[in-house]
């Protein structure tokens, strides 16, 4: 037995986000080839994850994600270090000349010419970043150890001094040398024209690209919506086409207990019952060519709905019954339709469900944004630096540097305060740059306003249509209902007369008619509340930070 999906049952709901993510290519389920039928929700989950279209548009969200996360590189904090070892050997003066300092009793001294024999180590670390506001920062610190046998020969000769002074007494050359400097310095850039505000041109490119990626985003969730709306039209489609057949195979039965009827009853041997008998005969036969008509549209429908599943053609000749029935009364919402209620309502939705609305959206913030740092790019550069430094000195030890110099010989701050000007004096390709960003700027204002108001022209033609379809089910419905009437007053109890047999061929023939008239009408309301749905953006719910599809909400009004 089928199951109406009524409006607020809470069944098949879909989580759009692990679908995406997760899906692989999906086939009918074993459940319809044991004749249960296909349901709109399995329906709904083949096609999704089988479509196309959808892996294309996925890699374009993770195209446009990568272009993001590439856009963001100049604001990445980069950490630098480094660690040099030099072993310096000099050449070699004559020996006389190195000996001269003892020969003249130190009045030239040791250094002077003597070879220099230097280990030297240096340890460079740093860290900068340049924040979204355009300003540069960086703190960096040198460590320098320098083990020199000229200077530990200068440093020899004081130390007679030093002892002779009593400046201090067991002097020693390791005392002082190698020798051990440092240097702390911390630098800000600060951008006052060019490159400054969140509006400088790295920046802009960012968020050009993030706008980007949004509007990828809300282009898979546009694509999904679109084909949520073809699976549910093809879906009720088919369920009409089986219906139709339906009816018809019921309709030619009847004819053929009616010639049963007839056939055995006295007034079959009577003059002119030949007439009558052949006149049941033709419209049998007549249902017959109906049957195939209605087998050929059921085909038709299949096909449809296998192709928006996206199925191989073997599964497609599995779907030979469907699980669900879409609802039949619609009496209570025709009867409290306010156009101007319903209208004001789903304009609102559509201007904040949209997805493609939204993507035009977040074009048209893209190209604003990109537009505005072409601005700032075209501006002169003036900057102001600050640069703050304090050095340090270590001495003695080993020849390997030394942490010690950051507290040890510790310089008072220093500082340099700068001011730079940096002008292009034909800057042709900022300008131009500014100009082709500007006409995009138009460009996707136009594109965005042109999505508005063609939204707002769908919106007020799905509600006619809705209400059209409405009506036109409410009199299918009671035609229906007429000839049904009439036809069960002329066959009561399968006994009637051969007189009756034109009369009950019309009669059959309008009834039938109106009863495919009803299902035609009942798709039509089932098309209504899908475009209704599709346009105002409500194929899709967002709960929080979840997109998913209700699928009994789809057959009830937005």
């Amino acid at each position: 037995m089928k199951k109406h999906l009524l409006p607020g049952q809470k069944t098949g709901v879909i989580a759009l986000a692990s679908m995406l993510a997760f899906s692989s290519a999906a086939a009918i389920p074993d459940s319809v080839t044991a004749g249960k039928g296909l349901t709109l929700e399995q329906s709904l989950r083949i096609a999704i994850a089988n479509s196309s279209s959808l892996v294309t548009a996925s890699v374009q969200v993770d195209l446009a994600r990568a272009d993001e996360l590439s856009a963001a590189d100049p604001f990445d904090t980069n950490f630098t270090t480094s660690m040099a070892f030099e072993r310096v050997r000099g050449y070699e003066y004559p020996e006389e000349l190195q000996q001269v300092s003892a020969a003249t009793g130190g009045e030239v001294t040791a250094s002077t010419f003597m070879t220099d024999h230097q280990n030297n180590e240096q340890l460079k670390s740093g860290i900068n970043k340049v924040f979204r506001n355009g300003i540069y920062t960086e703190l960096s610190i040198e460590l320098d150890s320098s083990d020199s046998d000229k200077t530990a020969a200068d440093i020899a000769d004081v130390i007679p001094a030093l002892e002779a002074t009593g400046l201090r007494s067991g002097a020693r050359v390791g005392d002082y040398s190698p020798v051990h400097p440092s240097t702390i310095q911390l630098t800000v850039n600060v951008p006052l024209m060019k490159f400054s505000g969140e509006n400088n041109i790295a920046a802009a490119n960012e968020k050009n690209f993030r706008y980007q990626r949004e509007a990828a985003e809300m282009d898979l969730n546009q694509q999904v919506a679109a084909i949520i709306q073809e699976v549910f039209t093809s879906y009720w489609a088919y369920e009409a086409a089986l219906t139709k057949l339906k009816f018809t195979r019921e309709s030619k039965a009847l004819v053929d207990l009616w010639l049963a009827n007839v056939s055995a009853s006295e007034q079959a041997s009577a003059a002119g019952a030949g007439k009558h008998i052949s006149y049941l005969n033709g419209y049998k036969t007549e249902l017959s060519v109906d049957i195939s008509k209605a087998k050929e549209a059921a085909n038709v429908a299949r096909s449809k709905l296998a192709q928006v599943l996206g199925v191989s053609s073997s599964d497609a000749r599995k779907i030979t019954k469907l699980a669900d029935d879409f609802p039949l009364d619609w009496n209570t919402t025709l009867a409290y339709f306010d156009n101007a209620k319903i209208a004001k309502r789903w304009h609102a939705l559509a201007e904040a469900n949209r997805f493609d609305l939204k993507a035009a959206k977040l074009q048209l913030d893209a190209a604003k944004a990109i537009y505005a740092g072409s601005k700032n790019d075209e501006q002169s550069k003036l900057d102001l630096s600050f640069v703050l430094k304090q050095e340090g000195l270590g001495l003695g030890g080993d020849e390997y540097v030394d942490f010690s110099s950051f507290n040890d010989g510790r310089s008072d701050l220093g500082y340099t305060v700068q001011l730079s000007f940096e002008k292009k004096l034909g800057n042709y390709k900022a300008r131009a740059q500014v100009d082709k960003t500007r006409h995009l700027r138009r460009q996707k204002d136009a594109e965005y306003n042109n999505a508005r108001r063609s939204i707002e022209i769908a919106v007020d033609s799905a509600i006619t249509s809705l209400y059209n379809s409405l009506v036109a089910l409410k009199a299918a419905k009671q035609q229906s209902q007429h000839y049904q009437t009439a036809l069960n007053g002329i066959v009561s109890n399968n006994i009637f007369s051969l007189a009756d047999v034109y009369d009950l061929v019309s009669v059959e023939q309008a009834r039938l008619q109106s009863f495919t008239d009803h299902v035609t009408a009942i798709q039509n309301v089932a098309d209504a509340i899908g475009n209704a749905r599709f346009q105002t953006g409500t194929m899709i719910k967002k709960i929080g930070d979840i997109h998913q599809v209700e699928v009994n909400d789809l057959t009830r009004l937005p």
